[in-house]
């Protein structure tokens, strides 16, 4: 397709700059912006949604006046998507619109308002991106952005706003961030051409060649079959029959945001030391031990015979994206992959759960169970017919307990616009319950959007989540739930 050309706006259709190149989103940013689901499944538009709260918030004029210098020169911040193309908007950058300010009585009133937002779809003859400043008279306010999801995932997100964001020490935001090197740009390929995200463990440079070349063809074909051949979910209570998930689960609308009390991460540290592990393996590992203990709650039939319990979840794996001050843009892109991870509820222990997500999680590491699964996504979103690609997502999500997400954010305090951010949180909205994290000046924040007929009292996920952080933190994880 030509990159330059004269593109005709027909009536009730974005206003495009005259002559403006047209930059063909990716089949995943397609598959974001077309839906990824039938129509039928009642799914709202795919956003992320960061809360951002603060002492006293910036103004919209603020984050206006820095975000017109700072982002909106980047091209999907100031462009429209016309015909899966992304095209610069004809005009100025409309501040009215896109930054809003308002006031509310409590938290709770904004935080029902920020869950609405995030359900609703955004205005698509405009930049697919909004502001809104909430002054809260009753404590902290905040600021909420809702922006497409074909723009960029999460952790793009994070590095669009690295302009607006400082820390208060004054230190490097990027060095405070607990990432790979790899995912902030910091490690190139090795001279062979390996990409270090994909390097071999300890446990594959034992092996011989032929043995490990056996199992690397079959951690490929595992890593295939984990999307296109898994099983429905048990009928534990709070998950939907069997029945009611097929052909897909629709979106019930019920649906409820729930914000989780702030956890500690020293809680998550001394379990590591403990269990020598990974922040990611004790979060896992604790959400799993949550769910254990809300279905002992319930009473659960299966649990409570002490059956096999099958509950998965996707689990978000970023892959590394460029991060470089010459062209920042090219770290604004949705890159990453949706491994399978089954929650190890059916271990009676926190020990045991812990051992069992370690087990898995190194599974996931090996780079040929990775390329599997990075096979079966392109093959999805690029090569299959878009009804094809639109059943089989719907069915892979409706056969889950829940989807997981996890962000982090710098260990130090920062300033956003100039102000002080004292919490964060991001808002997904899925057909199963959907768990968003983000660790955050060493605490972790976290949500559920889940649908009340199912979890009718989230919040104690929450309670039963940091119990099972303070069980292995401590050393006790081999007593019983």
């Amino acid at each position: 397709m030509p990159q330059n050309m004269e593109i005709e706006t027909p009536l009730n259709a974005p206003k495009v700059k005259p002559g403006a190149r047209r930059r063909r989103l990716t089949p995943l940013g397609q598959g974001w912006k077309r839906g990824l689901y039938p129509v039928e499944m009642n799914m709202p538009e795919s956003s992320v949604n960061a809360v951002l709260t603060f002492e006293t918030a910036p103004s919209a004029k603020e984050i206006a006046d820095a975000f017109e210098v700072q982002i909106w020169p980047r091209d999907r911040f100031r462009s429209v998507v016309v015909d899966m193309d992304f095209v610069e908007h004809d005009g100025p950058m409309d501040r009215a619109y896109h930054f809003q300010e308002r006031t509310m009585d409590n938290m709770k009133e904004i935080e029902e308002h920020c869950f609405r937002n995030a359900t609703a779809p955004l205005d698509p003859n405009r930049p697919l991106w909004r502001f809104e400043v909430i002054r809260n008279k009753t404590g902290d306010d905040v600021v909420a952005l809702k922006l497409h999801h074909c723009i960029c995932d999460g952790l793009g997100v994070l590095f669009t706003f690295l302009p607006m964001l400082s820390l208060r020490s004054g230190g490097n935001l990027l060095d405070s961030i607990p990432l790979p090197p790899a995912l902030k740009g910091g490690m190139k390929k090795t001279a062979s051409g390996e990409d270090p995200m994909m390097k071999m463990s300890s446990e594959e440079r034992k092996m011989g060649c032929c043995r490990r070349r056996c199992r690397n063809t079959s951690q490929f074909w595992k890593g295939v079959c984990s999307i296109l051949s898994m099983g429905y979910d048990s009928e534990v209570k709070i998950n939907p029959p069997i029945s009611e998930r097929k052909p897909y689960l629709p979106y019930s609308g019920r649906h409820r945001y729930t914000k989780m009390p702030v956890v500690d991460c020293k809680l998550i540290s001394a379990a590591r030391r403990v269990y020598k592990c990974t922040f990611n393996d004790v979060v896992m590992a604790g959400l799993s031990g949550a769910f254990r203990r809300y279905l002992e709650t319930i009473e659960d039939p299966l649990i409570k015979k002490s059956a096999e319990v099958e509950m998965k979840s996707f689990m978000l794996l970023a892959l590394p994206r460029p991060v470089t001050e010459k062209d920042p843009d090219a770290a604004i892109v949705n890159n990453f992959l949706t491994p399978v991870f089954r929650l190890p509820v059916s271990e009676p222990t926190p020990a045991a759960r812990l051992e069992k997500t370690v087990a898995m999680v190194n599974d996931m590491k090996s780079r040929s169970f990775i390329s599997g699964i990075w096979c079966t996504t392109k093959l999805v979103t690029k090569l299959l017919p878009v009804s094809l690609m639109k059943k089989i997502t719907s069915e892979a999500i409706s056969k889950l307990t829940c989807n997981i997400t996890s962000v982090p954010l710098p260990d130090e305090p920062m300033d956003f616009a100039g102000k002080g951010v004292t919490g964060v949180q991001v808002i997904f909205v899925n057909n199963v319950p959907q768990i968003s994290i983000l660790s955050y000046q060493k605490e972790l924040h976290w949500n559920m959007v889940s649908d009340p007929a199912l979890i009718d009292k989230p919040e104690l996920l929450g309670q039963f989540f940091e119990d099972e952080l303070r069980l292995l933190g401590a050393g006790d994880g081999a007593a019983g739930s």
